[in-house]
C-alpha cells in the first residue's frame, strides 16, 4: 500500500465521477484564465496511524483530503451543480470500497465543509471532502 499507488486510484474514482473535469494528485490551480472560471479538485494525505498486527505487518488507517473548487456565478445554479457533483464522488467511492484492490477499505467518506471562498478574484464553492482507507503494511 504505497502512497503513490493509493493516490494514483483515488485520482482515478475521483475523475469517474460525473461532472469532475480536472484533478491533481498534489495542490494545483485550475483557474482558465480566458474566463476566470475555476473547477477542480486536489487531493493530499493528511495524516496516518498505525496499529502492529504480526512480527512484520502493520494495519493502517490514512486519512486523505479532496478539496473542490468550483467558479460561482450568476449564469446558473452553481451550488446546485457542485453539489450535485460532490454526490457523485460519494457514488464514485460507494462503487469502488478497495480502490481497485490497493486498500483494504475505504471507510467515512465524509463531506466535511461547503462554504463560500475567495479565490484571488474569483468567488467560488469550496468543498472539503475526507475518507480513511484502511491498508496493510509488510516490512
Amino acid at each position: 500500500m504505497s502512497y503513490s499507488a493509493v493516490i494514483a486510484q483515488i485520482d482515478t474514482v475521483l475523475k469517474s465521477a460525473t461532472g469532475v473535469v480536472a484533478a491533481n494528485e498534489y495542490l494545483s490551480s485550475f483557474k482558465d484564465a480566458a474566463n476566470s472560471v475555476i473547477h477542480g479538485y486536489t487531493i493530499t494525505r493528511a495524516n496516518w496511524g498505525q496499529e502492529r498486527e504480526a512480527s512484520r505487518s502493520n494495519k493502517r488507517a490514512t486519512k486523505w483530503i479532496i478539496r473542490g473548487y468550483y467558479s460561482m456565478g450568476s449564469y446558473g445554479a452553481t451550488e446546485i451543480t457542485f453539489q450535485g457533483i460532490i454526490d457523485n464522488i460519494a457514488t464514485a467511492f460507494d462503487s469502488d470500497p478497495r480502490l481497485n484492490s490497493t486498500v483494504l477499505t475505504v471507510e467515512n467518506f465524509d463531506l466535511d465543509i461547503f462554504e463560500a471562498r475567495m479565490f484571488g478574484d474569483v468567488l467560488c464553492h469550496y468543498a472539503e471532502m475526507s475518507l480513511i482507507t484502511l491498508g496493510q503494511i509488510n516490512y
